[in-house]
């Protein structure tokens, strides 16, 4: 009964975040002056967070609220689970995407946005492949890691996953002190003594000049 009422909470939870994209994607989608580089990830991100919801939607209903499903550890049981954690990995990188975006855009003068674009399409979908795909091949050659749709999680299979995500938030953070660094240091320069006196003598000299 316990164990029902938990499942319930998580359905509902993933349902409600999950209404709560659909319409955001639908706001991105719809208003043209939204449409634009930024936006673009932001949908990327948000694609992420929808499929990997309905994922764990999946999984919860069908897997973790049917036991017999995880004694009899059916092929499409562990491909559910892969693809999930595929997606997971998939939001933590698409983050690390608006984190190294936001960091070009101020510490780069120029940017060629559409190469950029694709490098984040490879980083955000592409990148995520790599330890999942290991992740999948050495769990599956493992008869003791692939039992009970692979609910239980081996810790050093689950390296494999979390170190890139570990990774990825360590850089985010990384780009969150150096924007903020380098938002002081503007903030700074603006109300330096030196900016003050041009602020005042340049309407000075601008008014000589014309009169």
């Amino acid at each position: 009964q316990f164990r029902n009422l938990v499942n319930s909470l998580y359905v509902t939870g993933y349902s409600i975040s999950l209404v709560a994209l659909i319409l955001s994607m639908l706001i991105f989608c719809y208003f043209r002056s939204l449409r634009c580089r930024r936006i673009t990830i932001h949908k990327n991100l948000f694609t992420s967070f929808i499929i990997n919801n309905l994922c764990w939607i999946l999984w919860y209903i069908h897997i973790i609220a049917q036991p017999h499903v995880i004694a009899e550890n059916p092929n499409w049981c562990q491909a559910l689970h892969v693809v999930t954690q595929y997606f997971l990995l998939c939001n933590y990188l698409w983050m690390f995407c608006e984190g190294l975006y936001l960091h070009t855009l101020l510490v780069l003068a120029f940017i060629a946005e559409e190469k950029i674009l694709k490098w984040f399409l490879l980083i955000g979908w592409g990148f995520p492949l790599l330890p999942i795909i290991a992740y999948a091949v050495l769990r599956s050659l493992d008869p003791e890691a692939s039992k009970m749709c692979w609910v239980e999680h081996d810790v050093w299979y689950t390296y494999i996953l979390s170190v890139p995500v570990c990774f990825s938030i360590l850089l985010s953070f990384a780009f969150l002190v150096n924007i903020v660094r380098v938002l002081v240091t503007k903030l700074r320069a603006v109300n330096s003594p030196d900016n003050e006196s041009t602020r005042y003598i340049y309407p000075i000299s601008l008014w000589a000049s014309t009169s």
